[in-house]
């Protein structure tokens, strides 16, 4: 039997004595894409926070009942390393905790030992990464902190992808891509990723939600 990628059951969140979740359901299948919608401070950053498992293992509210299972394993019991490499989280800020090494270089060389993959294997993905990036991804040999919020996504989206994620977690990054070429190329990107069975929740003002499935959080709920 195939689980779904991650299924939320009944989750009540409140930083303090206001709750910002109540009872709150819903499930990713694969190959799902979802626009997570709603008006500023709904908690579309904190629901996201909470399905890479940044909270509660980083942060904790005052009110936390209910779960969430990626693969039908609890995100509240087992800490966020359990889901490496199933998890990306993308965020919106605060990008330079995500990147480990100094260098893609470096991460690269990282991801070959751990997973055991060739230098054609790297080679081949990199190239499939390439066809939609090649003009925005920096280059490998170029130190994280000397890169642009630009290109630090690009890279870290690179590095989850060469790891073989597949549930994608996006935050507000399109903002930093205002070329209508640059947009397309993340769009294109979200349906390969699609086609090769992974799933996405992407938070975006800048994306028609006509193609995707929609979840808006509006009162302490989800809307579908």
């Amino acid at each position: 039997m195939e689980f779904a990628v991650l299924s939320i059951r009944n989750v009540t969140f409140g930083w303090d004595e206001r709750l910002l979740f109540e009872n709150i359901s819903a499930t990713l299948e694969p190959g799902q894409i979802v626009l997570l919608t709603g008006e500023n401070g709904v908690g579309k950053t904190t629901l996201l926070q909470m399905i890479a498992g940044m909270i509660p293992h980083f942060r904790r509210g005052v009110t936390l009942e209910g779960d969430i299972l990626i693969d039908n394993s609890s995100v509240f019991v087992n800490p966020p390393r359990c889901f490496f490499p199933q998890v990306a989280y993308i965020p919106s800020s605060q990008i330079d905790f995500f990147l480990v090494n100094e260098t893609p270089a470096e991460e690269i060389t990282l991801i070959k030992s751990i997973f055991r993959f060739s230098d054609i294997e790297i080679a081949n993905k990199i190239t499939d990464f390439n066809k939609f990036f090649e003009n925005i991804l920096p280059p490998t040999s170029m130190a994280h902190d000397r890169m642009s919020y630009q290109q630090k996504v690009t890279s870290l989206l690179l590095i989850y992808f060469l790891q073989g994620a597949r549930l994608f977690l996006i935050d507000e990054i399109l903002p930093a891509f205002i070329e209508k070429d640059e947009l397309c190329n993340f769009l294109q990107f979200f349906r390969y990723l699609r086609s090769l069975n992974k799933s996405i929740i992407l938070v975006s003002h800048q994306i028609d939600p006509g193609e995707y499935t929609t979840w808006e959080i509006s009162q302490r709920k989800v809307n579908f």
